[in-house]
This record gives C-alpha cells, structure tokens and sequence, in this order.
C-alpha cells in the first residue's frame, strides 16, 4: 500500500483537508493518506472541520501531529502545501529539491 504524506507548518487546516479528501476518494486497499506538520498548531481549524463536516468528512476527532524525520522519511509520496513550508526542512538528510512545493518522491527510485 502507498501512503501520502501531506505535509504544512501547522497541520491544522489545509494538510490535514487534503489528506481527508485523498481518503475519501481513493482505494484504502491501495493508498492512504496522513498529514502532519512542522509546527503544529493545539488543534485543527474548527473552520475546516466546519467546512469538511459539510461535504460530509468528520474531522471533529483529528488532531494535529508533529512531522518527524521517521514520518517523512518512511512514505512513498511527499506533498509539502502552503506557501511558508519551503523554510521549514521536511527532509533531514540528502539533497533538498529546489522547489519543496512541486516534490514528490517515491521510496527506491
């Protein structure tokens, strides 16, 4: 199984969105999705659990979670979002990509 990382600085509105919207319309059996962020905030937006709660995505249980070099490092697809993340280093070690916004990588290649 593939696993997404959607990462932010604090994992409290559009990471932890995407990361619902990608669960919701992909194949558990294939892929899943986390978020996670480098800063994170006490809690997620209650604007967004508002708004994701009226397309019909429960985030009232989610929390906001710290990215760790083990979480980056450990899944296949990287998607850094927003626009303060490229000063905030997601990747520990190896070269960094120029553009942190449009990376993704997959583990082995």
């Amino acid at each position: 199984m593939t696993t997404v990382l959607f990462a932010c600085v604090h994992n409290a509105g559009r990471s932890q969105m995407a990361a619902a919207f990608f669960n919701a319309l992909s194949d558990p059996e294939k892929a899943r999705a986390i978020s996670a962020g480098t800063e994170p905030a006490e809690h997620v937006h209650p604007e967004v659990v508002d708004g994701m709660r009226e397309v019909g995505i429960d985030l009232s249980a989610v929390c906001a979670r710290r990215l760790t070099p083990s979480s980056a490092f450990e899944r296949a697809l990287k998607t850094p979002i927003g626009s303060q993340i490229g000063s905030h280093r997601l990747w520990s070690s190896g070269p960094r990509p120029k553009n942190p916004c449009s990376y993704s990588a997959r583990r082995g290649t």
